[in-house]
């Protein structure tokens, strides 16, 4: 990934987690720290969903869908 795009998204992520908004990712932050994840991790993995969802805007022109990222939340760590 792009060093800039990364800077961006991880951003985002620390946004959403200080924010609690939405509270899902909060939610996933805990339940993967739990699972013995570091936060460095924790936040790609977080990062990484919330990367698929702006794919998917982008891709068909629709709007953020929060069950669809609540999903990929709920998937994670998903490791490939």
């Amino acid at each position: 990934m792009n060093l800039r795009l990364r800077k961006l998204i991880l951003e985002a992520v620390d946004r959403q987690l200080n924010e609690g908004d939405p509270p899902e990712v909060v939610a996933t932050y805990v339940r993967l720290r739990g699972m013995g994840y570091s936060d460095e991790q924790t936040r790609t993995f977080i990062a990484r969903a919330l990367l698929t969802e702006l794919y998917e805007m982008l891709k068909t022109g629709k709007p953020y869908h929060h069950a669809r990222y609540v999903a990929a939340l709920d998937r994670l760590p998903d490791e490939e």
